[in-house]
């Protein structure tokens, strides 16, 4: 995430998603706050409107349209009472300094990010990182543009906090054949190590307003029934 894309459809749909299926849970939200970049036009799907939105894309295209920062988005949720209990991690992923070591400032910043949503008693983690799960040209959080990645370990290191139930991951939607196939079936791949894969239960959903995006929820809840209720309400996702 970053505070040039406050606001926008993308916004939307992660927090319609949240409202509809955890609302009423204790959420934590961390941004994976990534530092602006300014070389692409990403974030300029706003202004526009939903019927029966808890009022949700009313607030984003205020939000829009003033200062563009995800503190304005924390603060208009929080007026507007849309969840019921949610708190965020919105420390920059990315260390100021040059003379700071990545990968100590990346460490240093997820044992931060854990240790606030434990202590809180988070059940449900979302994540929001630029680009989704880590890729094979960015091996490591000391990496330049590491920040726009979930990577594995923090996956499971997210999974065994004591109160969580289930976590949800932004990924950006690659459009290719069977995508959301392969994702899950590299993700359950990658987690076989702790026997993650037999204590959760794994799903991909897509919201395809504007721009496509895919959100992968791993949880110990059996959310079938729900996901595909969930769906048919609407055009714009798919299960």
């Amino acid at each position: 995430m970053q505070n040039r894309y406050a606001g926008d459809i993308g916004d939307f749909s992660k927090f319609i998603l949240l409202k509809k299926l955890f609302g009423n849970k204790k959420i934590g939200l961390n941004w994976y706050l990534y530092p602006d970049e300014n070389h692409n036009n990403d974030g300029v799907y706003i202004n526009y409107n939903y019927e029966n939105d808890y009022g949700i894309s009313k607030i984003l295209n205020k939000v829009s349209c003033e200062k563009r920062a995800i503190s304005s988005l924390e603060k208009s949720l929080k007026e507007n009472n849309i969840f019921n209990d949610i708190t965020y991690f919105s420390k920059c992923i990315e260390p100021k300094s040059e003379n700071l070591s990545r990968s100590e400032y990346r460490q240093n910043w997820f044992s931060e990010f854990l240790k606030q949503f434990e202590k809180e008693n988070r059940e449900i983690i979302f994540v929001d990182p630029d680009n989704g799960l880590e890729i094979k040209s960015i091996p490591t959080i000391g990496r330049k543009k590491a920040g726009k990645y979930i990577f594995y370990d923090e996956i499971e290191q997210i999974l065994e906090l004591n109160n969580i139930s289930t976590l949800i991951i932004y990924q950006h939607f690659r459009r290719e054949k069977d995508f959301k196939n392969k994702i899950l079936k590299e993700i359950k791949e990658k987690l076989l190590s702790k026997n993650i894969s037999k204590k959760y239960n794994f799903y991909i959903i897509s919201f395809h307003k504007l721009s496509p995006r895919a959100y992968i929820i791993i949880t110990k809840e059996n959310l079938h029934k729900e996901l595909d209720d969930f769906v048919k309400k609407t055009s714009d996702w798919k299960y």
